[in-house]
């Protein structure tokens, strides 16, 4: 029975680090996001000034522009499942909290 308990517990802790590995790229990729935004904004207002002076320059900056969108987008995505995976281990390392109380 001690050595299931000690498998049981290793194997919270590997989930246990494994989340704190999520919230590590979660924080790693908050300041991207942050700098893309940044960039974006830049480039809209690069868009706005530059309108109708230079078409060649206006269609890069929009190309640049939806380019950035659509990587924020998917670091979004990838922060949206990291959040999912995140909150479905927290919940299965509660529910063997629970079963390792009555061994205690």
């Amino acid at each position: 029975m001690i050595v299931a308990d000690e498998k049981l517990q290793q194997q919270i802790n590997q989930l246990q680090n494994k989340v704190n590995g999520l919230d590590q790229d979660i924080k790693n990729i908050i300041p991207r996001i942050n700098s893309h935004e940044s960039r974006i904004n830049k480039i809209e207002k690069e868009i706005f000034s530059a309108f109708g002076n230079d078409r060649n320059n206006n269609s890069r900056d929009r190309q640049d522009l939806s380019q950035i969108k659509q990587q924020i987008r998917a670091i979004e995505r990838y922060i949206n499942a990291l959040d999912k995976a995140g909150l479905q281990i927290n919940g299965f390392l509660g529910q063997l909290n629970k079963i390792f109380s009555i061994f205690r």
